[in-house]
């Protein structure tokens, strides 16, 4: 399924075959021919306010290019102005050294890229011999715009129109007129992001002028209005709003949704690993692949493995403190009258398989339950007490499972004294029932257990944790942007919704591969680890999804490269665009519609058909 394009460009096919009856044809540069890494132009000035530690530096940059315009009119008629210019108001007025000037010159040539669409343009007019001219209203000299356009690839062209060069303006017609004189008998237009300056203007001149809206589908809001939103909203544009995106809607999903936010939570985790000094980091699977591949390819400062984990095998190898948690969710939930809205329709011999324990069917009739009985027709208090009689059985049936992860976990910690386990929410099961097995099983080791959670819920246990600074959390938790937590797991929200918000979150970190259920032994002596599934019905989807992912936070390292300096990712604005995509219930739908619904799973179910995103969520 492909992504719908919301640019509203025609396609290059049509607007070549427009331009075809054109001998001339003029581009604007900025927003038009070439973008820039940061989403407005003033963004340029705040890294240089960073870079200097002078935070006015942007007021002060605004209101020296106004002087210089102000005091070149009064003198000499015309508000175009160069750069030296305004670099002379800031050493007369603001003791800025003029020095800087060649700062702002470097940044705009590092920040500079080419606009996809209209470098493919400009290629197909070179190849039908058309005359290629590029005009400007800008400050910096013609020698720094003739580097950014032969930087970008656009070195084959007649002439640059410079309003600061030719003291005459776009905005007001005088440099279309210039044209018009050189190019007599000569059908000219010109293309252009501004609807006064490149298209009124220049038809007034005389010209004929084609719009060209720029790439700013996504708009600066309050909690992303910084660096790190300004660099996001660029890469998202320039990429995804160009006219020439191609990609499906797994893919755009992941770059225009969940890259930020991995990027960001990676950022998080080396700030909690280096504030406790960790030697290793591990990566929690499922959820957390692609983050850890993230993480190798553009943030690793620590030594770190993906480990083999899931909530149930966790629990699996600590049922000597997590057994009545293990049962309530594997099997108590799917007993009772009221879990018939949990699609809980199978016998309670189908529960017990299902949660594997179907070596405890036997011994139902002692407690005088009929394994053939539907589950939601017997009482939940009976199943609690049959299970909690059999808790030493259950026990002795895992303990191949527990010498296998003890002999795991043991390669995994190696020498390390201190690890921080990393998932993406919500209770952090997974981290305390790891760090409870290496403090039980594992003593010897000597080895400190925390976590971190790119999300949590409201838990009065992980409260618990966190008070004592266990587990800590990245975009929200029940002490920090509760805000956040609210529209997530809001007392407000019906069941249904809840599950729609969360899993909107996990679908966007899920994996190809089965989720594990226990760990085993080989005759080799390897360790082996049994799966629910191989792998995923829409495993294509959840790769396109990574990619998506993985791609964002190349393009955005390689942004932040050319501000010279890495830029915070706030909680907020990591998050924003999965909260805006929770409000488009639609698209998601369309774009989780095959993801599994894995809050209702049990690890030896046979027929999971219907437990998917677009079947509980597409109504």
């Amino acid at each position: 399924m492909k992504w719908k394009n919301r640019g509203g460009r025609s396609s290059l096919t049509e607007l070549l075959e427009q331009l075809m009856t054109y001998d001339v044809i003029s581009f604007d540069i900025f927003d038009t021919a070439i973008y820039r890494k940061v989403d407005m132009p003033n963004d340029v000035f705040s890294v240089m306010a960073m870079e200097m530690g002078h935070g006015d530096f942007v007021n002060v940059r605004k209101t020296a290019e106004n002087v210089a315009r102000e005091r070149k009119e009064h003198t000499q008629g015309t508000r175009e102005v160069s750069l030296a210019e305004i670099y002379d108001v800031m050493a007369e007025d603001y003791g800025i050294h003029k020095e800087l000037m060649e700062r702002e010159i470097n940044l705009e040539l590092e920040l500079s890229t080419r606009n996809p669409y209209i470098y493919r343009l400009y290629l197909k007019l070179l190849e039908n011999q058309k005359t290629i001219l590029f005009t400007s209203d800008m400050y910096l000299p013609q020698k720094v715009i003739e580097k950014i356009l032969e930087k970008n690839g656009y070195r084959r062209y007649e002439k640059l129109y410079l309003s600061n060069s030719l003291g005459l303006r776009k905005g007001n017609g005088t440099l279309q007129k210039v044209i018009l004189k050189e190019y007599p008998d000569q059908k000219i237009i010109h293309i252009g992001d501004s609807l006064i300056g490149d298209v009124e203007q220049s038809r007034q001149a005389g010209l004929e002028a084609l719009f060209h809206a720029d790439a700013r589908e996504i708009k600066a809001e309050s909690q992303t209005d910084n660096m790190a939103g300004s660099i996001y909203r660029a890469v998202v544009n320039n990429c995804m709003y160009n006219g020439v995106w191609d990609k499906n809607i797994y893919y755009s999903h992941g770059f225009q949704t969940g890259g930020i936010l991995t990027a960001g939570y990676c950022e998080y985790i080396n700030q909690v690993a280096e504030r406790k000094q960790i030697d290793k980091i591990l990566f929690c699977a499922r959820d957390c692949d692609i983050i850890r591949k993230v993480y190798n390819c553009y943030f690793k400062k620590y030594e770190n493995e993906y480990i083999q984990i899931s909530r149930y095998a966790a629990m699996g190898i600590t049922l000597e403190r997590y057994l009545y948690d293990w049962a309530e969710r594997f099997i108590f939930r799917y007993i009772g009258p009221d879990s018939s809205k949990r699609e809980a329709d199978r016998t309670v011999a189908e529960v017990l398989e299902e949660a594997g324990t179907g070596y405890l069917i036997a011994d139902l009739p002692d407690m005088g339950i009929d394994g053939n009985m539907p589950a939601g027709q017997v009482r939940r208090g009976l199943i609690k007490r049959f299970v909690f009689s059999h808790a030493d059985r259950i026990r002795r049936h895992n303990e191949e499972n527990v010498k296998a992860a003890v002999r795991y976990y043991k390669k995994v910690i190696g020498k390390s004294k201190r690890i921080l386990v990393v998932d993406v929410g919500w209770s952090g099961t997974c981290i305390t029932a790891l760090k409870y097995f290496v403090d039980t099983r594992l003593a010897e080791l000597s080895c400190e257990v925390s976590g971190a959670l790119m999300c949590t819920t409201k838990s009065s246990v992980l409260k618990s944790y966190m008070e004592r600074g266990v587990l800590s959390s990245y975009i929200y938790s029940p002490y920090h942007n509760r805000e956040l937590l609210d529209f997530m797991i809001s007392e407000e929200l019906t069941e249904e919704e809840l599950d729609y918000r969360h899993l909107a979150l996990e679908c966007l970190f899920t994996s190809a591969v089965g989720t594990l259920i226990q760990y085993g032994i080989e005759k080799d002596g390897s360790i082996s680890f049994e799966r629910a599934e191989t792998e995923a019905e829409n495993a294509a989807e959840i790769l396109d999804m990574q990619e998506g992912i993985l791609q964002f936070v190349k393009k955005y390292r390689e942004y932040t490269y050319a501000c010279g300096m890495d830029f915070k990712i706030s909680p907020y604005t990591a998050f924003q665009p999965l909260l805006k995509a929770c409000c488009n219930r639609e698209d998601l739908c369309k774009i989780y519609a095959r993801f599994r619904h894995d809050s209702l799973w049990l690890p030896y179910e046979k027929d999971r058909k219907g437990q998917t995103f677009g079947a509980c969520f597409s109504k």
